[in-house]
């Protein structure tokens, strides 16, 4: 008669195998990391060697390029070549080169950089910053520092300073990403596109808020949306012109279509007015207009583009 096993062994044989998954489990771990890092560091070294390759033809052509430090995007235009490698790097990698050839490297593949050290090619993993300084101080926050951000979908877009908290920055974008939409539509333009999938580097996307509008503006925090009178941003107030005749809140009304009265940067597209995030009553919200003025507008009558203001973490933003 043939005898089972006894609770015991069984659980022996279970703390056996957690022991072995204990001990296994972080060595495989280490593994497929050391394989994916050698990876990098060829895919890296591969496109090096072909971008040299390509430089060889190009003296013999042309008589070479210019020493400098190269994005993959620029090197294939002053190549005149659709493609270098089989497996292009990211635009945010810089190929240094001096006398027509690779001198130095800081090349970034998926969740790694190889870079130059040394001699060799050193592989570390790659967690970029979402925002990398511009204009302003280092180390500090000022209202329309300019910022590039990426926020996780691989795009650099500008944004201004817009409120500063005290672990997190709300940054307004340089640009209108979208138009034209009714009030209403604006309101909930991120969530009904899933903007917190597109952008999970953001804290929080929104429309600009009219009272911060007044903060930065008019240092004046007790602005209140329902009962307070519109403000002006443009030259129109002597106090607001620079040396150049813009207003220091140009970067408020950029590349609002057909912006006036003080702009550096004169839209071309979408609506005239943008969306602000507070209404003034049932029947008008605020936006901000092309001639630099924060005004009303009728929710069901007027339509504007999409300015996106977004929350990053300090941690995240370099600079």
């Amino acid at each position: 008669m043939k005898k089972g096993f006894t609770l015991i062994e069984l659980l022996a044989v279970i703390i056996i195998l957690g022991v072995i998954a204990v001990i296994a489990i972080p060595v495989i771990s280490n593994v497929i990391e050391d394989s994916k890092k050698r990876a990098a560091e060829v895919s890296a070294l591969n496109y090096i060697e072909a971008v040299n390759e390509h430089l060889s033809v190009y003296v013999l052509k042309t008589g070479g390029i210019s020493d400098g430090t190269y994005t993959p995007d620029q090197i294939r235009t002053l190549l005149g070549e659709d493609k270098i490698s089989s497996n292009e790097p990211s635009n945010k990698t810089t190929i240094t080169i001096a006398g027509n050839k690779v001198t130095d490297y800081s090349i970034i593949s998926e969740n790694y950089i190889v870079t130059k050290e040394n001699g060799k090619a050193k592989v570390a993993t790659y967690a970029p910053p979402a925002c990398q300084r511009q204009t302003g101080t280092e180390g500090t926050f000022n209202y329309g520092d300019l910022f590039v951000c990426d926020l996780g979908d691989e795009v650099d877009r500008n944004f201004y300073v817009f409120k500063i908290d005290d672990d997190t920055v709300d940054f307004i974008s340089q640009k209108h990403i979208d138009g034209n939409y009714r009030y209403s539509q604006a309101l909930t333009y991120f969530e009904d596109r899933n903007y917190d999938e597109k952008w999970p580097k953001a804290e929080k996307i929104t429309l600009p808020s009219a009272k911060q509008f007044a903060v930065i503006v008019n240092q004046d925090s007790e602005w209140d949306p329902t009962i307070s009178a519109g403000f002006k941003l443009n030259t129109n107030v002597a106090s607001f012109r620079d040396s150049n005749g813009y207003s220091i809140f140009h970067w408020l009304y950029d590349y609002t279509n057909n912006c006036s009265t003080g702009c550096m940067y004169k839209g071309t597209e979408y609506g005239a007015n943008y969306w602000l995030l507070e209404e003034k009553n049932s029947s008008d919200a605020w936006a901000v207009a092309q001639y630099g003025e924060v005004r009303t507008c009728s929710k069901s009558g007027c339509s504007g583009p999409i300015r996106p203001v977004v929350t990053v973490l300090k941690k995240e933003i370099n600079g």
